[in-house]
């Protein structure tokens, strides 16, 4: 089970909204245009360690679980990007 600690949180929040910003938001339209997410920028969500956040460590995954996973949407969603 996931309790992660406010700090903890937090600097998950960051990491996402830092991703986001620097890795999706710029590719947009290209991403909307192509209606999928090249493999470049799933290789960089794996190397962000934002893969898997809702499975338990003991498979593979960060054991952020659903409050994780949420925190996650929630700041993935709060970035503006262009429209196409």
């Amino acid at each position: 089970m996931y309790a992660a600690s406010p700090d903890e949180d937090v600097e998950l929040a960051r990491t996402v909204r830092r991703f986001t910003q620097t890795v999706v938001k710029p590719r947009t339209i290209e991403i909307d245009h192509q209606n999928k997410y090249p493999d470049d920028v799933f290789k960089a969500l794996l190397g962000a360690d934002l893969l898997g956040l809702a499975t338990p460590e003991e498979f593979g995954g960060s054991g952020a679980g659903t409050g994780g996973l949420t925190i996650a949407i929630e700041e993935s969603r709060s970035t503006p990007t262009p429209l196409p």
